[in-house]
């Protein structure tokens, strides 16, 4: 317990768990099984693809549609991230993933009424 840095809600837990096999988390976060499942995944090449997807959709669930804020810009530099590493290790997945963002985001964007 030594070694928990901080005194935030999240430390403390674990602190307090420290025994536990998810360190008292999981009610915390709601995506913790999730993770714990991924990381538990043997290839290596399909565990990076399924934390990736995790995170994508993560992201996708928690930005709005006002494309304009910062959460959403921040969201969409970080899938621009995952695109970059997938097609610097496999060009035509990269390609296929890239053009699915891109048709999403064609098919996502709402215009708003000028009246």
């Amino acid at each position: 317990t030594k070694v928990i840095v901080g005194n935030n809600k999240l430390a403390i837990i674990i602190r307090e768990n420290v025994n536990a096999r998810d360190f008292g988390i999981t009610l915390e976060l709601d995506y913790f099984d999730a993770i714990q499942r991924l990381s538990e995944e043997g290839d290596i090449y399909e565990r990076e693809r399924k934390l990736d997807k995790f995170r994508w959709d993560w992201l996708e669930q928690n930005t709005t549609l006002d494309y304009f804020n910062i959460e959403y810009i921040f969201a969409y530099l970080c899938k621009l991230q995952i695109l970059e590493r997938w097609v610097s290790l496999n060009a035509e997945e990269g390609e296929r993933v890239f053009r699915e963002l891109i048709s999403g985001l064609k098919d996502g964007i709402e215009m708003p009424d000028e009246s």
